[in-house]
């Protein structure tokens, strides 16, 4: 379950459906996403080295890279490590610890 609401949010999120998104995640996060819609297209990848269930949390520890497409800047790229942790009972994204794959990186001028 926890794997199909990550893809979900990918899937979301490349398509910027924002009440998907705000669906799917906690409402701060899902904020700090939304403001982070201003590409022309991405494109995320994700590979999963371990999921971890504790308490009322289900971790997803994870690699990812990330290609955006801006309007005027072509195309960025970055990659990083993050823990997704995911509310057990709802699968709602409530906190990404580590690099966010959900913000633009910053262009270099």
């Amino acid at each position: 379950e926890a794997l199909d609401s990550i893809n979900a949010i990918i899937s979301a999120y490349g398509e910027k459906n924002i009440k998907f998104l705000q669906k799917l995640t906690a409402p701060d996060l899902s904020k700090e996403i939304v403001e982070n819609l201003f590409f022309k297209k991405a494109d995320l990848s994700f590979v999963i080295k371990i999921v971890r269930i504790k308490d009322s949390s289900v971790i997803v520890d994870l690699n990812w890279e990330g290609k955006w497409w801006m309007k005027n800047a072509g195309k960025l790229e970055n990659s990083g490590v993050a823990s997704l942790v995911l509310n057990k009972e709802t699968m709602i994204l409530s906190t990404i610890d580590g690099d966010n794959p959900f913000i633009v990186p910053a262009s270099m001028y």
